[in-house]
């Protein structure tokens, strides 16, 4: 009964956002994290188109998802990054391979929809495509909110680093929301990662209903 509480609640924040007109709503799910909330919202009943892209294959992804292997950085540019944690400026993190969003997502983003961006910040993958999405929609004049978390502590400096630095520039925008995993286990105790998700749902929803009184 909790999890359909929570899921209800998952859905029910982003209905102000979907009231802006009566686009479908496309789900981008960035990074190994943003896939694995796409499917939560999905097994969760949330209505829409699902997209994602990750620097690994998802096999155990829904059949109707548009699923995209996408490489930003070379192996060579990930063990770098990976091995030298202590930096994580922005020149550090630019990628090596072509950046350009594949074509199969581009087309999607071009269509008449709203979209929501899923993506666990401090990932080399997710917190990279994040950004350049988010200026491509905004570049067409689109409807989109983002809503990401923050890694825990435990992840490292420069994970931790990496999703701020992200975090920052993306504040700027309407609709962004972001919650911190570490926030989570600091108010619940220690979770694991599906309970982390569910928490999660509940707390956009109260973050959500703060903002929006507040623009009301």
């Amino acid at each position: 009964m909790k999890n359909k509480t929570l899921s209800h609640r998952s859905s029910f924040w982003l209905k102000p956002f979907a009231r802006t007109s009566k686009k479908e709503t496309h789900i981008i799910g960035l990074g190994g994290a943003g896939c694995n909330i796409a499917k939560y919202f999905y097994e969760r009943g949330f209505e829409g188109s699902y997209s994602c892209l990750s620097n690994a294959e998802r096999l155990d992804l829904p059949a109707n998802f548009l699923f995209t292997e996408h490489h930003i950085y070379s192996r060579e540019k990930r063990l770098q990054l990976m091995i030298n944690k202590i930096k994580w400026d922005e020149e550090c993190t630019m990628p090596d391979l072509d950046r350009i969003i594949p074509k199969s997502v581009e087309k999607r983003l071009k269509g008449n929809y709203r979209f929501i961006l899923l993506v666990g910040l401090g990932g080399l993958t997710g917190s990279y495509l994040v950004k350049q999405l988010a200026d491509f929609l905004k570049e067409k004049n689109k409807e989109f909110a983002i809503i990401c978390t923050t890694p825990f502590n435990f992840e490292g400096e420069f994970t931790n680093g990496y999703a701020n630095l992200i975090k920052d520039e993306l504040s700027v925008l309407p609709y962004f929301y972001c919650f911190s995993n570490e926030g989570l286990r600091e108010k619940y105790g220690n979770l694991t990662m599906r309970k982390v998700f569910d928490y999660a749902s509940e707390e956009m929803w109260i973050k959500y209903n703060t903002y929006n009184s507040v623009k009301e």
